[in-house]
Order: C-alpha cells, then structure tokens, then sequence
C-alpha cells in the first residue's frame, strides 16, 4: 500500500504531537510497518515538516 506524503506527515503528527502508539498507527493505516514508521518519525522529529 502505497501512502502519499500528507498521510505519512499525518503519522508522523499523530505520534508526536498527540502522543498516539505506534501500533495504533500502523493499524489505522492497514498495518504499515512500524519499523518504516520510526524511520519517517526520526525523520520527523530532526527536520519538521520541511522533510516532507
């Protein structure tokens, strides 16, 4: 499943900003994979939304 850049920064939000579980993200989001996930996260946190 291919997730554009919008709903990745959504991810990313969810996490950080509203303090949501990894797995409920992954779930939400037809199970994508939570080590791809921490990547976009650390990426995330290092550059803001400039990254996306």
């Amino acid at each position: 499943m291919r997730l554009t850049l919008e709903e990745k920064l959504k991810m990313c939000e969810e996490h950080v900003l509203n303090k949501k579980s990894l797995s409920h993200i992954s779930e939400d989001n037809g199970n994508y994979d939570i080590g791809n996930l921490k990547y976009l996260i650390n990426l995330y946190k290092k550059f803001e939304k400039d990254v996306f």
